[in-house]
């Protein structure tokens, strides 16, 4: 992700075309996670029209652009401090690199004059090179994490490629674990394999309920969808809604969660 010289995001950037995207097809939507090591690269603030080059006041533009991409729900995670194979770290080692990740984002927001976005930021992990510590201590270390503000370790994201798959699961799913998600790097070949395999991912579909209330409870909106199915307007499935998700399937009808 990068910004422009009118700071806004850069076209040229990878974020900015997903932006720009979202901009033409406003039902797509615009929210991106972003994993970050913060201790073994710099940022490249001068385009030369083909590549970014990192030039004097690089930090302060590093800054203003995570600044920038919270404002426009663009999150930055943790991704380990330098990028370690955490298999191969003593397992003291382990948090301090998640500590110095938190560190470094922190000190980039108050740079930018907004500390407090960090309450907004929730503590996300994704596994350097998709490898877990190799001892049961080093992972209990790493799940018990807490960030500054004490938020506890939410997720831990794998790693994966074209030739090992690996689709997440929703949250409403049996099989659904918050500390193995799975993650494929954007690569052209990954494109590729999504394109090829996305007629075979269920399409959502639209179903409009009535409900004669303005704070409906649980109830209320399973007996909402119940007629909704039993008049042929709508299918059983999964009801995703602003109250939460309901399933509804199997002549069983159950909320399952908010989001």
């Amino acid at each position: 992700m990068a910004l422009d010289e009118q700071g806004d995001v850069s076209r040229y950037s990878a974020v900015g075309a997903i932006y720009q995207f979202s901009q033409d097809h406003p039902d797509f939507g615009f929210e991106l996670g972003m994993f970050a090591n913060f201790g073994d690269k710099y940022y490249g603030n001068l385009f030369t029209g083909t590549w970014w080059y990192v030039a004097e006041g690089w930090e302060q533009a590093l800054a203003q652009t995570i600044v920038w991409g919270i404002e426009h729900h663009v999150y930055p995670y943790n991704h380990t401090y330098q990028h370690p194979h955490l298999n191969q770290l003593a397992d003291a080692q382990i948090q301090p690199q998640l500590a110095k990740n938190d560190a470094a984002l922190r000190d980039y927001l108050a740079m930018a004059g907004h500390p407090e976005y960090a309450a907004l930021i929730s503590n996300y992990v994704a596994l350097p090179y998709g490898i877990a510590p190799a001892t049961d201590k080093g992972w209990q270390l790493l799940t018990t994490y807490a960030d500054p503000e004490g938020k506890p370790v939410r997720a831990i994201f794998e790693a994966g490629y074209e030739y090992q798959p690996a689709y997440a699961s929703p949250s409403f799913s049996a099989n659904f674990d918050p500390l193995h998600l799975p993650r494929m790097a954007a690569l052209p070949s990954v494109i590729q394999l999504i394109t090829k395999t996305a007629p075979t991912f269920p399409l959502a579909q639209h179903c409009a309920l009535t409900i004669h209330s303005a704070n409906p409870d649980d109830d209320a909106i399973i007996s909402a969808i119940q007629a909704q199915i039993s008049s042929g307007s709508c299918q059983p499935g999964v009801y995703i809604l602003e109250q939460g998700i309901f399933i509804a399937r199997d002549s069983v009808f159950r909320f399952v969660s908010k989001y």
